[in-house]
């Protein structure tokens, strides 16, 4: 499941944060710097093996873990899976909870920039359920550059005379 923010390629410079409530009893999480169908990095909990994995995923070489932190993981439990990328870097968190202590805490650099390719949502096999997924960026193509703000109507021409509301209306 991939998702479009409307602007192609974030810069190498920027940030991207992704987070999700999730649940599986197999493998679930994000992918992040795609570029097609044959070439993905990865980062996800894998509730069978009770780990947390960072990795990349081809269509020659299939599924390579890059980073591996053993945890333990209950199948079908919500857990708080947390991203933060930034230029080759990955930094990953897995809280039993919103805002409670993490589980397992996990980094990896990549020979190559995270966060300017596609992102989404990963389960490689069963089934998986996500909530709460947030995207965040400081990247500069999603700063307002208008300077329109809101201004209040201008006053009528004219007084404008009714009833005078009591204290009880």
């Amino acid at each position: 499941s991939m998702s479009d923010l409307g602007a192609a390629g974030r810069r190498v410079s920027s940030s991207l944060r992704l987070n999700a409530s999730v649940s599986t009893a197999d493998r679930a999480g994000f992918i992040f710097g795609r570029y097609g169908d044959e070439s993905v990095k990865f980062a996800a909990m894998d509730a069978a093996k009770d780990q947390v994995v960072i990795g990349h995923y081809t269509a020659r070489g299939g599924w390579v873990d890059g980073a591996v932190f053993s945890s333990p993981i209950d199948a079908g439990t919500s857990y708080v899976l947390n991203l933060s990328l930034k230029g080759t870097t990955v930094s990953l968190s897995l809280d039993p909870q919103p805002n409670g202590s993490a589980l397992a805490k996990l980094g990896f650099v990549f020979n190559a920039a995270t966060v300017d390719g596609g992102f989404g949502l990963l389960a490689t096999s069963g089934t998986a359920s996500f909530d709460d997924v947030g995207v965040k960026t400081d990247d500069p193509r999603f700063t307002a550059t208008t300077t329109d703000y809101l201004v209040a109507a201008a006053l009528p021409a004219q007084a404008v005379s009714g009833p005078t509301l009591t204290q009880s209306e």
